[in-house]
């Protein structure tokens, strides 16, 4: 039982930082922005989400497996599941901090002043996007909940969908975000550039 409440306590920390910086600062004023074309509906997939995420850890932590329709548990993946989910939280404040005031939720997005290349964005497009589904993966593998894994999926699918409507919105509006799709990947570094990175890194 200490294990879970253990567990319990981390995922507690994880949710209230994920709902601080979400719900918090937005950026900009929305009014001295220009919108994109947003997928308005994921604002709902998002909140019941959050609701589904939740009942299947309190049920999973009361013990209640037969509800959760888990499909496998140990105390090696509940801990391991922990950490993934802890990286993906780290992922998510290093991401958000990052874009500052050119943030926008993808339910409402709209046209940042500039573009962000510094940090993990000189590698990946879309960190926030990858910080979720990291985070909600290791909710799986901590659970073993079926529910929780079709969740990641349904995310998987909008998120696809909303980084394509954010890279046209913004190859549109900035010439060079051509180029900055070149050498970066949409939610994970493309292997060879990031390789090539290291390379250089370590020869100077």
């Amino acid at each position: 039982m200490s294990h879970q409440l253990t567990i319990a306590g981390i995922y507690l920390v994880i949710g209230l930082v994920s709902l601080l910086m979400y719900d918090g600062k937005r950026g900009l004023d929305p009014a001295d922005r220009q919108p994109m074309h947003s997928v308005s509906s994921f604002r709902y997939i998002y909140r019941f989400s959050q609701l589904a995420y939740l009942y299947a850890l309190v049920l999973f932590f009361m013990g209640r497996h037969e509800l959760t329709h888990s499909l496998f548990h140990s105390l090696a993946t509940l801990y391991a599941g922990a950490w993934i989910s802890v990286a993906g939280i780290v992922l998510f404040i290093g991401a958000k901090t990052a874009l500052g005031q050119h943030y926008s939720h993808c339910s409402q997005m709209f046209l940042p002043k500039d573009i962000v290349t510094e940090g993990i964005y000189s590698h990946i497009r879309h960190p926030i996007y990858t910080a979720n589904l990291i985070m909600i993966f290791g909710l799986f593998v901590a659970t073993g909940d079926v529910l929780v894994i079709t969740l990641w999926s349904i995310m998987l699918g909008y998120y696809h969908r909303s980084a394509r409507l954010e890279e046209r919105g913004l190859q549109h509006e900035f010439p060079s975000y051509g180029r900055y799709m070149e050498r970066t990947g949409r939610f994970l570094p493309r292997p060879q550039l990031l390789l090539k990175s290291l390379m250089s890194t370590r020869a100077g």
